[in-house]
């Protein structure tokens, strides 16, 4: 990006905003909007952002369905990080805090999807797609007020993205 070095710390992990992929879907909070700080956590895949967690143990085990692990090796780290998750054990993993606007576009959109009434976010997990394919889109899992899961959103932030989810969607 022109003007600078576009990379933050966090968690205590240099990082490039590039490959964090929410900050494509929520546009960013300026100062003076109202805005609701969200505490995730994030697990990286060669360096790079691949599933943002909630950080509630139940729902991050119930997130752990959006990845369909096929290695022999990716499936045992999927079930060991689950039975964590459920048995409250800790599991260190990067914690994040995504800062989005409550008038937000993508996020009153999530907010209705999953009938939250007020400006509060209702907790979701963000499965990153390919960062290096033209059209990168992620998959959301969100969740109702009682913990369910309550609705899988395909998104993306370009144009190329937009036309890869509608085809996904008029083939279904």
């Amino acid at each position: 990006m022109p003007g600078g070095d576009w990379r933050v710390v966090m968690g205590g992990v240099m990082s490039d905003v590039l490959t964090e992929p929410w900050r494509k879907l929520f546009g960013p909070a300026k100062a003076g909007d109202e805005s609701v700080t969200v505490q995730m956590r994030l697990l990286r895949r060669g360096g790079r952002a691949f599933l943002l967690l909630p950080t509630a143990g139940n729902l991050a085990a119930k997130s752990l369905s959006l990845y369909p692990a096929q290695t022999r090796r990716a499936r045992l780290a999927k079930s060991f990080l689950r039975a964590a998750f459920n048995f409250s054990l800790p599991v260190r993993l990067e914690t994040v805090s995504l800062t989005i606007n409550r008038g937000d576009a993508f996020a009153d959109y999530l907010r209705r999807t999953t009938r939250v009434t007020d400006k509060a976010m209702p907790a979701f997990a963000l499965l990153a797609g390919n960062p290096r394919a033209a059209g990168s889109r992620c998959v959301l899992l969100l969740f109702d007020s009682a913990g369910a899961p309550a609705a899988v959103v395909k998104a993306g932030a370009d144009a190329e993205a937009f036309r890869c989810v509608r085809a996904t969607v008029l083939n279904t």
